[in-house]
């Protein structure tokens, strides 16, 4: 029941997926587990819907969407990347499948994946063209053919743009869902709740809290008091 709200749109009041742009994509993306609802979170940020393919030339985030929704073709530079990029249909989209790519082709140890992760992720030029070459040379000592290590790096050298952390994306995502849970399960107390948290936005809470068949009342010197609170509403007077 809660995933069939969140694919409404109707996430109002939700971390995260509350944004234009995210209700909008959650309806197209129709996330049914925390790990869909995590990459969602991560493939909806500015530098990736602002990068385009250049082979394709739309952007990432429509690229990344035909290949989920089947309409174009997942491929893999290298084999062993189906291991690492299988889940994202061939496409990076979270800093920890850049650290996979470099043990996995380059025969990276742990340690040394973290520093390609801050060497990408805040695009150091000179750096970078020293850990070209480092990953090619172990790419070709794993047997990966030069030029797709080239071709690799440099795939996750534009992806240092737009990189995303996955354990922040996870956490993102379940933050999201508990408050999707709340807002299904007890929609008066939710909706109240926001109201006391965030009252700046409480024109767009009251016509949310109307849709959902809440009524919001005016304040009343008698009744009110000094905050939004939950009130048993008696009818018939």
């Amino acid at each position: 029941n809660v995933w069939d709200m969140i694919k409404t749109g109707h996430n109002i009041g939700c971390f995260q997926i509350e944004t234009p742009n995210l209700r909008s994509l959650v309806k197209r993306f129709q996330p049914n587990s925390l790990d869909e609802l995590s990459t969602m979170i991560a493939v909806c940020r500015p530098g990736i819907t602002r990068t385009q393919d250049p082979e394709t030339g739309m952007n990432l985030l429509e690229l990344y969407l035909q290949k989920r929704e089947g309409k174009r073709p997942v491929g893999y530079k290298h084999p062993r990347l189906q291991k690492v990029l299988g889940s994202t249909y061939g496409t990076f989209i979270y800093q920890e499948q850049i650290m996979q790519t470099c043990v996995e082709l380059a025969g990276y140890s742990l340690s040394e994946t973290d520093r390609v992760r801050k060497i990408l992720g805040k695009m150091l030029l000179d750096k970078m063209k020293q850990e070209r070459v480092i990953f090619v040379d172990g790419c070709i000592k794993n047997g990966v053919e030069e030029y797709i290590a080239q071709k690799v790096f440099d795939e996750m050298q534009s992806f240092g743009v737009y990189g995303f952390n996955k354990s922040h994306s996870y956490g993102y995502a379940m933050v999201a869902y508990w408050c999707a849970y709340l807002k299904h399960y007890y929609p008066k107390e939710f909706m109240t709740a926001l109201f006391q948290t965030n009252p700046v936005s409480s024109v767009t809470y009251t016509r949310e809290s109307r849709r959902m068949g809440i009524p919001v009342l005016g304040p009343d010197i008698n009744e009110s008091g000094s905050t939004y609170t939950l009130a048993a509403i008696v009818t018939g007077k």
